[in-house]
C-alpha cells in the first residue's frame, strides 16, 4: 500500500501485529474528541511509524460527515497535503484550496 487513512478507528483487540512493531506506511489518523473509542483508536495509531504519521482530532464524536469538509478546515489542509505527498500524481491538489465559508469540493 502507498498510504492509509484511518478515521475514528477502534477494535484494537483484533490487531495481529506484535507490540513494538511500527507499520512503515504513511498514515493519516482522524480522531473525534468526543468519540467513545478515542483511546482505542489512539492505541491503533501507536502501531504506525511516527516518522510518516499525520493525525488530526476533530471536535465531534465517532463520525465523519459531509459537513466536516467545511467545518474542519485545518484537517482538510493537512489531508490535502498528505494526499499530495503520497499519491503518485503528486501536487495536483486533491481538494481544491478555496476560501471558507465554502467547503472543499471533491
Amino acid at each position: 500500500w502507498k498510504f492509509a487513512i484511518l478515521a475514528c478507528s477502534g477494535a484494537s483487540q483484533y490487531l495481529t501485529i506484535k507490540k513494538g512493531t511500527a507499520v512503515d506506511v504513511p498514515s493519516f489518523h482522524i480522531f473525534g474528541k468526543k468519540d467513545k473509542l478515542l483511546i482505542d483508536g489512539k492505541k491503533i495509531a501507536e502501531y504506525w511509524a511516527s516518522s510518516c504519521k499525520v493525525a488530526h482530532t476533530h471536535g465531534r464524536g465517532h463520525e465523519i460527515d459531509a459537513r466536516m469538509f467545511a467545518r474542519e478546515e485545518e484537517m482538510m489542509v493537512k489531508l490535502n497535503d498528505f494526499l499530495d505527498e503520497n499519491l503518485s500524481t503528486k501536487k495536483w491538489g486533491f481538494f481544491p484550496k478555496i476560501s471558507m465559508p465554502e467547503c472543499y469540493l471533491w
